[in-house]
């Protein structure tokens, strides 16, 4: 879930970006040490790492957040895992195949009636046959060979994979300003700093937060202080409102056998196509 701790690490990973554009391997923008890190800095750290010539870079939250709005959305799909494994219909046989990974299903439909296996870690692909059509042989015929399933008889045949995913949904909406402040023992490494940052998140409007969601920026101004120059500490500070959700992500399974209870009778059969569940 998206929180204020991942939006300031998220923002920390963008500024990173800005300060070192060829990767953190090569020189950065003010070809010395810069380090950026989320809360205020401790006095002596600052001062140890000015003093060698480092450009610190503080990301502190202030304490203004508003809710701009309370949501309890619908789950949505944020991302499916691919099926490890395939189940071809070919007139009243199934043939199993591909690699075997778990957590996934094997399900058939044969005239209506549902067969549905939960694939193990250790079965393999003819394993996985032979327990399906135990299952069928529960109703009526059937036998395997290998991967193959053959039943006799059989007018409808459908044969699907269940694999799992990820879902995702807003519980709320907010504003929160973060404070920037870029610390230097000279004015050129500050502005040159400071520049690259600024330019940067200006330009990137949208932030990318951790499990999919993603947070908007804007610029909400900046001050610069330079009463400390006998000190030799410059500093500059730049303040980015971001407008985020507080989202639940949750893991859970394909639907491969759809069902529909009207009225208390018995489940009628679903034929539609394989979706996530929405809890």
């Amino acid at each position: 879930m998206a929180d204020l701790s991942e939006v300031s690490d998220a923002l920390v990973d963008a500024i990173v970006q800005a300060a070192y554009p060829d990767g953190t391997d090569k020189p950065s923008v003010a070809d010395c040490g810069i380090d950026v890190y989320v809360g205020w800095p401790e006095p002596e750290t600052l001062e140890a790492k000015l003093d060698a010539g480092h450009v610190q870079i503080s990301v502190f939250p202030r304490p203004d957040e508003r809710v701009r709005l309370h949501v309890s959305s619908d789950w949505q799909t944020l991302s499916i895992h691919p099926p490890t494994l395939t189940a071809t219909v070919e007139g009243q046989t199934v043939i199993l195949g591909g690699t075997v990974c778990a957590p996934q299903t094997v399900a058939l439909i044969v005239d209506g009636m549902d067969f549905v296996y939960a694939v193990q870690s250790t079965d393999t692909v003819p394993e996985i046959a032979a327990a399906l059509t135990k299952l069928i042989q529960t109703k009526r015929a059937a036998s395997s060979a290998g991967a193959v399933i053959s039943i006799p008889d059989a007018h409808r045949l459908i044969a699907r994979i269940g694999t799992t995913g990820t879902l995702i949904r807003e519980l709320r909406r907010q504003r929160t300003t973060l404070q920037i402040t870029v610390w230097a023992s000279h004015h050129d490494q500050r502005d040159r700093v400071a520049a690259a940052v600024d330019t940067a998140l200006a330009a990137l409007c949208r932030l990318k937060l951790p499990g999919g969601a993603t947070g908007t920026l804007r610029y909400c101004g900046s001050i610069q202080h330079d009463e400390w120059q006998k000190q030799r500490i410059y500093r500059r500070d730049l303040f980015y409102e971001v407008d985020y959700a507080t989202t639940q992500i949750q893991e859970t399974a394909t639907i491969t056998v759809p069902q529909l209870r009207v009225s208390g009778g018995p489940a009628l059969d679903k034929q539609g196509p394989v979706t996530i569940i929405n809890d």
